[in-house]
């Protein structure tokens, strides 16, 4: 959440509505306090605040003035115990959210897999694209620790399914051709690979190698299928790099 708002943008966003207030009824203090500053948050945002930094001062400040509390009130408020589970279940009942189960995680997972892995691989970006998932389902959103642990089940899953397709659509042939040529060989340990942080070093003597394949084999043309599928992934790179024409692959290794 941005950490600056001007006067008309608080008074769009973190003014309490009468339906709003009606549930401050019996809070008094910090509880009051708190009270009202998730329910605007959770409003803006569809998730709510893990402490109390992630909230804006001016909009703390701002609610304070609305429910009579001063806003140094706000640093008492208990992120911890039955108090905040019983506020955090008052505002779902009130957007009509609901907490998410481990059922609703694996079904997340698996929309990433379907809809999302195949065109995006950031990291960062796949998470925004869980909160806003979970907005539209009316889903509270797991803990960021959680949802960080989904994105990366799901792009490892998404990856050993890419990968398995690939290696199906190759020949058995092939297939033992690139088993053998992931060992490096020991005369190349010379060669100095530009861009070994974007595979391992024994990736880039395979793709070298697989080119000068003598067993009448085209392993890049094999895999040039792969790189059509999903150039983003790790699997879509090595099948860009096989079908790389052999004075390109001897320039990048200095042979």
């Amino acid at each position: 959440m941005k950490r600056h708002w001007e006067t008309d943008e608080l008074v769009e966003h973190w003014t309490l509505l009468p339906r709003e207030t009606e549930l401050l009824t019996n809070k008094t203090g910090a509880t009051r306090l708190g009270f009202a500053v998730m329910l605007k948050f959770f409003r803006l945002e569809a998730y709510f605040p893990q402490q109390a930094s992630a909230v804006p001062t001016v909009a703390v400040e701002f609610i304070a003035k609305q429910v009579k509390v001063a806003p140094e009130q706000f640093e008492r408020y208990q992120w911890r115990g039955r108090t905040i589970e019983y506020h955090r279940a008052q505002i779902r009942k009130l957007h009509g959210f609901r907490e998410t189960t481990v059922e609703d995680a694996q079904a997340l997972s698996h929309w990433l897999c379907e809809q999302v892995l195949p065109r995006e691989r950031n990291a960062e970006r796949l998470k925004s694209a869980v909160y806003e998932r979970c907005r539209e389902l009316h889903l509270e959103p797991p803990t960021p620790e959680r949802i960080d642990r989904v994105v990366r089940s799901a792009a490892r899953t998404y990856e050993e399914s890419f990968c398995a397709e690939i290696l199906a659509r190759l020949s058995p042939d092939n297939q033992a051709s690139l088993d053998a040529l992931l060992q490096p060989a020991p005369d190349e340990e010379h060669c100095q690979l530009e861009a070994k942080s974007e595979m391992p070093r024994a990736l880039w003597h395979t793709l070298k190698r697989t080119r000068q394949d003598q067993s009448g084999h085209d392993v890049g043309r094999d895999c040039q299928a792969g790189t059509a599928a999903c150039p983003g992934t790790p699997a879509g790179v090595i099948c860009r790099r096989a079908a790389q024409s052999p004075p390109r692959l001897s320039a990048t290794c200095g042979g």
